[in-house]
Formats: structure tokens, sequence, C-alpha cells
């Protein structure tokens, strides 16, 4: 009988084993990249934020590229830039891991231009964005591009053209 027993248990145990489990724990950033906006031309990977971060011109997205803020603000202190450029089929996904997460142009920045490629918003805050010579303070979007906007807001952005958001 206590075979029968320590064998139940064994075979139970080793079915726990076969239950998924996660993959990446909550803020693990390993295999993640800090910005800390000296490097402005992002290529293929993941990037955070690990503080506050004021850069002076725009980022480059060189490939397929996601950017977390992780609850802190991205900020340019320059006038009249694109906080981040999309070219040539390039896909870039902005997301907040934190909260209130912020992309705050500073009433004097635009804070996407994709001419071609994919943003995708899946949270955080874009605010303050501002764009006198395009048709998007927020997001300035070409032909046949993609913007896909999951979650986060969009707030106190405005444009020369047609649109404040977009």
């Amino acid at each position: 009988m206590k075979k029968r027993i320590f064998s139940f248990l064994t075979a139970r145990c080793l079915c726990l084993t076969l239950l998924p489990t996660a993959v990446r724990a909550e803020n693990n950033w390993e295999s993640w990249t800090i910005f800390d906006g000296t490097n402005l031309n992002l290529s293929d990977g993941s990037y955070y934020l690990g503080g506050n971060v004021t850069m002076s011109g725009e980022i480059t997205i060189s490939g397929a590229v996601t950017f977390d803020l992780n609850g802190y603000t991205l900020t340019c202190n320059a006038t009249d830039e694109d906080m981040f450029c999309v070219y040539d089929g390039k896909t870039l996904t902005i997301k907040d891991s934190g909260t209130d997460g912020t992309i705050d142009g500073q009433n004097k920045n635009c804070g996407f231009s994709v001419s071609s490629g994919t943003l995708i918003l899946e949270s955080s805050i874009i605010a303050n964005c501002r764009d006198d010579d395009g048709d998007g303070g927020a997001v300035d979007i070409g032909k046949d591009c993609v913007f896909t906007m999951r979650g986060g807001t969009i707030s106190n952005c405005n444009a020369q053209h047609e649109g404040g958001a977009i």
C-alpha cells in the first residue's frame, strides 16, 4: 500500500512540472537595454527607461524596437524635433510597464514621425506635443503607414495643419 501511495504522489508531482510557467517576470530587464538618451539610433531590440531622461535630438528607429517607459518621463530639450522617427518599414512599439510613463513634447516637439513604417502604442501617456510644420502634434503619419493604439492616452497636443493628435 505504501508503494502505491508513493507512486501516486510521484506521478502527481511529475504532472505539476508540466504546468506552464511565466517566461519573463515583470520588470526583469536582463534581455533589455537601458536607454539613457545618448544613443539616439535604436536598432532591433528592447529598450527601457531606468529614470527620467531628457535627450537633445530625435530617436531614429532602425529595426523592430520595443520601448518601455517603465513609469518614467522622456523629454527633449531641442525645439521642433520629432522625438521618435520611424522610417524604411521599421516597427516601434511603445509601452509602459510602470504607471504614468510619459513622452512629453514640452509644447515644442512632435511625439512621433512615421513616414514609412508602423507605430504601436500599447500604453503610456503622450502629452504636450506640438508640430508647427506638420500635420500631427502627437503622431505625424505618412501615406501607407500604420498607427495602432491599443491603450494609453494622447493629451494636450496640437498641430499647425489638420490635427493635434494624428
